[in-house]
């Protein structure tokens, strides 16, 4: 009965645990591998190929086109919950973000629909940049 008793114990432990970790995983947004791809802009009326992000070993790297050309890649890092609504606003928990940053500069995943009432923007794709010096910028996943 003590060794019936020892492994209900076990299991109702390990049942918590296991239920933990999955509402844990279940809880966040796409992951920043989400973000590998190749993005455009809207220019003119024209498509315009303009960031491209690439996962390489657990590491993201960025490279925006230049004419016909890809410029040097640069290293991202995950942007830390904190800075989100440095970025996003007081109401960036809505917006699901998941992003990658480098120098004043951010790409996110977020849901649809984001609206950025100071910079009158509206993320229509869910995926946009966010340069320091010009704010946010729509962006369209090939």
């Amino acid at each position: 009965m003590k060794i019936l008793m020892m492994n209900a114990r076990a299991v109702s432990l390990l049942v918590v645990s296991m239920t933990f970790l999955a509402v844990s995983l279940g809880c966040t947004h796409a992951s920043s591998g989400s973000l590998a791809g190749t993005y455009w802009i809207e220019e003119h009326g024209k498509r315009k190929e303009f960031l491209r992000v690439q996962e390489r070993a657990g590491q993201y790297f960025i490279s925006e086109k230049h004419g016909e050309e890809w410029g040097r890649e640069d290293k991202l890092q995950p942007i830390p919950p904190q800075d989100y609504e440095k970025l996003l606003g007081p109401d960036w928990k809505d917006a699901q973000p998941s992003g990658l940053q480098h120098d004043g500069f951010a790409i996110l995943k977020v849901n649809p629909g984001l609206k950025m009432k100071g910079f009158r923007f509206e993320c229509k794709t869910g995926y946009m940049a966010f340069v320091m010096i010009i704010g946010p910028i729509e962006l369209h996943k090939e």
